[in-house]
C-alpha cells in the first residue's frame, strides 16, 4: 500500500472507533492514528517520513540515521534516566537493521512501538495518544497483509503471511480503496464533529 492509502485507512479506522468519544479524544486519536499508520514504513528508505528525515533515500542512509538515533537514545537513558529512551533506543537500532516489511511489520515491532507510545502517552496523561497510535499501526499491518509480498508477522521467523487475495501497491484496486476510504472518512468527520447540525 502507498502512504496515502495507509493514511486514509488509519484515519477511517480512528474515526470509526472514536465516534462516540469526546471531541478532544477524537482529535487526539485521529492525529496519532495518522502518525501510527506511517510508522511501520520507517523500515523503507523511501517511506513518507523517511523522505523528510534521511539525507538520501538509501538503505545505508537509513541504517546510519537510526543507528545514531539509537545511540543518542541510550545516552539520554543513562544520563537522564527517562524510561522512554531505552525502548526507543532498542527500536531505533532494530529499525536501522531491518528490511522492508519485516521487523516493523511484525507483532514484535508492534509490541516494541506500543511500549514507547504507552510511556509517551502516560507522560502526557492521555491514553488517547496510545490508543490512536495502536489503531493506526494495526491498520497498516492489516493493509500490508493484503500485499502480494505479505509481511513477516512473526519476525524474526522468515515466513511471510499474506491474504488469499491481494492488492498491487499503487494499482487500480488500491486507488479505488483510497477514494472509497477517503469519502467514508469525510462522511465520518461530518458525523463526528456534527458539521451537519444546524
Amino acid at each position: 500500500m502507498t502512504g496515502k492509502t495507509h493514511l486514509a485507512l488509519g484515519g477511517a479506522a480512528a474515526l470509526s472507533l472514536s465516534i462516540d468519544m469526546t471531541t478532544k479524544s477524537k482529535i487526539i486519536i485521529l492525529g496519532f492514528s495518522l502518525i501510527g499508520s506511517l510508522i511501520p514504513d520507517l523500515d523503507h528508505p523511501s517511506g513518507k517520513i523517511n523522505q523528510k528525515l534521511l539525507f538520501s533515500n538509501t538503505g545505508f542512509s537509513k541504517f546510519i540515521f537510526y543507528f545514531i538515533l539509537g545511540l543518542i537514545s541510550f545516552y539520554f537513558h543513562y544520563t537522564n534516566g527517562n524510561e522512554i529512551f531505552l525502548p526507543l533506543g532498542i527500536m531505533s537500532i532494530a529499525l536501522g537493521y531491518s528490511t522492508h516489511r519485516s521487523f516493523t511489520h511484525s507483532l514484535l515491532g508492534l509490541f516494541g512501538a506500543s511500549i514507547v507510545m504507552r510511556i509517551f502517552a502516560e507522560n502526557y496523561n492521555s491514553l488517547d495518544i496510545y490508543y490512536g497510535f495502536l489503531i493506526g499501526y494495526s491498520s497498516h499491518l492489516i493493509a500490508d497483509y493484503f500485499n502480494p509480498r505479505g509481511i513477516k508477522l512473526f519476525y524474526p521467523l522468515k515466513k511471510r503471511y499474506c491474504a488469499p487475495f491481494t492488492l498491487k501497491t499503487g494499482g487500480k484496486l488500491e486507488n479505488k480503496l483510497f477514494v472509497i476510504t477517503t469519502i467514508y472518512s469525510i462522511f465520518l468527520l461530518f458525523i463526528s464533529f456534527e458539521i451537519f447540525k444546524y
